[in-house]
């Protein structure tokens, strides 16, 4: 079974997933590097820190997942994983990022509307066919 670029890239809810996470860590990058930048008090700016941080290296992870030539599935799974733990913990930061600038995060909300509905992929379509049939 071969998994090039096209083939996994047109038929893989996972490859979906990763790009989407891609962009949404990216978003939540700015917020975050945003909210520290203006932060009141080191333990809340500390705080913010270590959340961007976060997100820009899960970001960068996917990043270089997501342009290889020779996805691998068991890389991507573990990728996932990482993802929902991310993902789980996220709305803390971006709730204090909120209380921190309440005026930006509005702006940045509105801006990352289509990237946060599709953070966990494109929405599936029609196409009944199992992923891993021909």
């Amino acid at each position: 079974m071969s998994t090039n670029v096209a083939e996994h890239t047109s038929s893989g809810t996972s490859w979906g997933y990763l790009r989407g996470m891609e962009s949404w860590t990216g978003a939540v990058f700015d917020l975050l590097a945003h909210a520290a930048e203006v932060a009141d008090g080191p333990s809340i700016r500390g705080r913010l820190i270590g959340a961007r941080d976060d997100a820009e290296s899960l970001r960068d992870l996917l990043h270089t997942a997501t342009r290889r030539d020779d996805p691998n599935p068991n890389a991507n799974a573990t990728i996932e994983s990482i993802c929902l733990l991310w993902d789980a913990n996220e709305p803390r930061f971006e709730q204090l990022a909120a209380e921190v600038d309440p005026d930006f995060y509005e702006l940045w909300r509105t801006r990352s509307a289509t990237t946060r509905m599709h953070r966990h992929g494109l929405p599936a379509t029609d196409n009944l066919a199992l992923p891993y049939s021909a």
